[in-house]
């Protein structure tokens, strides 16, 4: 029988879990529940066509595809495991999809599991620092129900964010509740190949073994303690850094507007936007239009909000040094917030140095310090934030209506910024075949926000196309004077033409469409009408159903033509 002290050490264990566990299914249920009215949006136009739909390494799924991208960058970034993900819930989708097309809900379940296996990463890790039950859920409730997640959540193009942060932030709850065990020990080891996937699957998680370190000392281990232990995941992230700097190719010739010495205050101006919009999320959008000209027009307010930041952790560091977690919690916001702050450029700034989706990670230190925050108040306070909490819920469930459908997502961006010629050139694709009235003002006022980018022009070109193909055929060609390798500009030209009657010239421009994007299916489409025009029916067959999978609409009413030329063909006698 066993002793009276080993059952009251057992009851007490069991206890302590149950303290622990049920609350944090709390949490798991809560962000799922939240959450789970994404998976009935649908695709948007903002990248999920250009990243997956109409990517022939990704759509259709192939084994071929799974392996391109462990040897290839992904736009500009290594992340072979997103891609290999990827494909995998790919092939789920169109198995359980009627027509055998990627549904696009199967593809959001999958990213809201993501978020939700983060969320409870995060409760791991606050409930770890914070002893009190309530405050520690509280605290991972921010960071699962917070609006600004809704981006990283309710759009596939993001799936890397809550993915990464799946593989990443379970890493470093795994270690710091093992951090006495050697790092050969299974969970130890368990955590290096978490973290390992988190890196391949989203460069950006680099900062988590620095994470992972001050984590441990805010629980209250030693700074020798906290180093020692997290240098197993410091070696794992050296190699990554190496690989990811070899794969990547360039940026957006627009960060060289930005002088290095002006991307501190850059960086320390997104540091203040996220910790505002972790306090005040309204309004939301997808391109807020911090843009590298308008920081530089704006420099002194990027200093203002930089020496903000800065006071605000100086302030911290004072008024918690009895207690580091404070500290700890602003620190952490900072330091995950720097990958995508300015400091280095990166593609989408051109568009705004600030998204949604950067405060993803960050929003583990605002989970941090609310819930400090919330172990030192009283009941009536506690009351207060969740009263907030649950007007957070609201907004994130309104936020995620906007990510229903393009122009739903669209027509939201320029509500809040106006100024947004990306959000005005996609609405105008998407309602030029029904309202080219209004697509065309909206093509003017995205080229009238940015002169020096073509595609409104090309847009409004296409527009033109049937009723005056003179003027398309002029606009095209003044834009080809400039950028002789628009492969749009060049399909449009040769759309022009070919209404004018001229269609050698226009098979002409739709070949070189071809040949400078052969795997778009706009494209292939296109080159595949003139070749049945021209009597090559072979070729066209071919190319059209090459684009079966990613295009089924625009491929069998091709085929249908095809077919019904050949028998035109056939029907014709031999002289």
């Amino acid at each position: 029988m066993p002793e009276p002290t080993r059952i009251s050490q057992f009851l007490a264990t069991t206890e302590s879990r149950k303290s622990v566990i049920w609350p944090g299914l709390l949490v798991i249920l809560l962000t799922f529940g939240v959450h789970f009215s994404s998976v009935w949006n649908d695709f948007v136009s903002f990248d999920d066509t250009t990243l997956f739909l109409n990517n022939p390494h990704l759509n259709p799924p192939t084994w071929a595809g799974f392996l391109y991208y462990w040897k290839h960058p992904f736009f500009n970034i290594y992340s072979p495991v997103t891609c290999s993900v990827w494909v995998a819930i790919s092939r789920i989708a169109i198995w359980i999809s009627p027509d055998a097309s990627i549904d696009p809900h199967v593809m959001h379940l999958a990213q809201v599991l993501f978020h939700v296996v983060a969320t409870g990463a995060v409760y791991a890790i606050v409930s770890l620092l914070i002893p009190k039950r309530w405050p520690a859920v509280i605290g991972a409730l921010w960071f699962g129900l917070h609006p600004v997640q809704v981006e990283s959540v309710a759009w596939l193009g993001a799936i890397n964010v809550p993915l990464s942060a799946a593989f990443g932030l379970t890493a470093v709850a795994i270690h710091v509740h093992q951090s006495d065990k050697p790092w050969y020990s299974g969970l130890r080891l368990l955590s290096l190949v978490l973290m390992l996937l988190g890196v391949l699957a989203r460069p950006s998680v680099v900062t988590l073994p620095i994470v992972a370190a001050l984590l441990l000392l805010a629980s209250g281990k030693s700074l020798r303690h906290a180093i020692r232990t997290s240098v197993p995941l410091f070696l794992l992230i050296i190699p990554c850094l190496i690989w990811t700097m070899a794969f990547q190719r360039g940026v957006a010739a627009s960060q060289t507007e930005i002088p290095i010495w002006n991307r501190p205050w850059i960086a320390g101006h997104a540091m203040g936007f996220y910790l505002v919009k972790s306090i005040v999320p309204y309004p939301l959008a997808v391109d807020y239009g911090y843009h590298p000209a308008w920081l530089a027009a704006h420099l002194p307010i990027c200093i203002m909000a930089s020496v903000g930041v800065v006071a605000l952790l100086i302030s911290a560091g004072w008024f918690g040094r009895e207690k580091i977690i404070l500290p700890i919690g602003l620190t952490i916001f900072c330091l995950t917030v720097l990958p995508s702050s300015g400091l280095m450029p990166f593609d989408f700034q051109r568009l705004s140095n600030v998204t949604d989706r950067y405060a993803y990670l960050p929003m583990l230190g605002a989970a941090i310090v609310i819930a400090w925050a919330l172990a030192r108040m009283a009941t009536t306070s506690i009351a207060i934030v969740v009263c907030v909490l649950v007007v957070f819920i609201g907004l994130t469930e309104l936020q995620i209506t906007y990510w229903r459908n393009s122009v739903v997502l669209y027509e939201h961006t320029l509500a809040v910024n106006p100024q947004s010629w990306i959000a005005s050139t996609e609405l105008a694709n998407v309602l030029a075949p029904t309202n080219p009235d209004r697509a065309i003002a909206l093509y003017r006022n995205a080229a009238a926000i940015d002169p020096s980018n073509p595609s409104p022009r090309v847009g409004i070109a296409a527009l033109l196309v049937d009723q005056n193909p003179q003027a398309a055929i002029s606009i095209c060609r003044s834009i080809l004077a400039e950028i002789p390798d628009m492969a749009s500009a060049w399909a449009t030209l040769g759309s022009a033409l070919y209404r004018t009657g001229d269609h050698a010239a226009a098979f002409d421009a739709i070949s070189r469409t071809y040949q400078l994007s052969p795997n778009d299916p706009a494209m292939i489409e296109s080159y595949a009408f003139e070749l049945v025009d021209s009597g090559k029916l072979d070729e066209a067959e071919r190319l059209y159903l090459s684009i079966s999978t990613r295009n089924p609409q625009a491929a069998a009413e091709g085929l249908k033509k095809v077919e019904t030329a050949r028998r035109g063909r056939a029907a014709i006698p031999n002289p």
